[in-house]
């Protein structure tokens, strides 16, 4: 049986270009020890950005048309999320993008983070795509640039907020 393979979109492959040369040619494994709260985040500068915005969601309680806050029970396929951390980073005039949005595992991050681009009218983050890596224990990030200059410069942006979190 042969199967078709779906198409990668350019913001997909640059992403992960960017990603591989943000982490260098090896990758550690994730640390035993998990950061500071979540809320600890918030005002934290990382170059030319601002973590605007920090909140923890416990399982299933994220709901995508009311981000900053918890719900009794989140919006399929939402329900099913582990716990992370939403945070939220404003960049300053000069940077490439204008803001990311970042989710990051608060017990299973696999030590790496999947940069998934817009949602599909290119319009706003790609909860969609966030909600399926987060699920594969990835810290995700969706920003609102997708050019190759904005898609490195918030992938540099959030491997500095990871390294923040979790410690070198």
């Amino acid at each position: 049986m042969i199967r078709s393979l779906r198409p990668v979109s350019l913001v997909t492959v640059v992403s992960l270009l960017c990603l591989a040369h943000a982490s260098g040619q090896t990758q550690s494994p994730p640390p035993v020890a998990y950061g500071p709260s979540c809320s600890a985040l918030a005002g934290v500068l990382i170059a030319s950005a601002t973590v605007t915005f920090t909140r923890r969601f416990a399982p299933g309680t994220f709901d995508p048309r009311r981000p900053t806050q918890q719900t009794t029970s989140g919006a399929p396929p939402f329900r099913d999320l582990p716990e992370f951390c939403r945070a939220e980073l404003t960049a300053g005039s000069a940077s490439a993008f204008r803001s990311v949005e970042v989710w990051i595992p608060i017990q299973s991050w696999n030590g790496k983070l999947m940069m998934v681009g817009r949602n599909r009218s290119g319009t706003s983050f790609d909860v969609g795509r966030m909600a399926v890596a987060l699920s594969g224990g990835f810290t995700t990030a969706s920003l609102d640039g997708a050019t190759p200059a904005a898609i490195h410069e918030a992938t540099s942006f959030v491997t500095q907020l990871l390294a923040t979190y979790f410690g070198p």
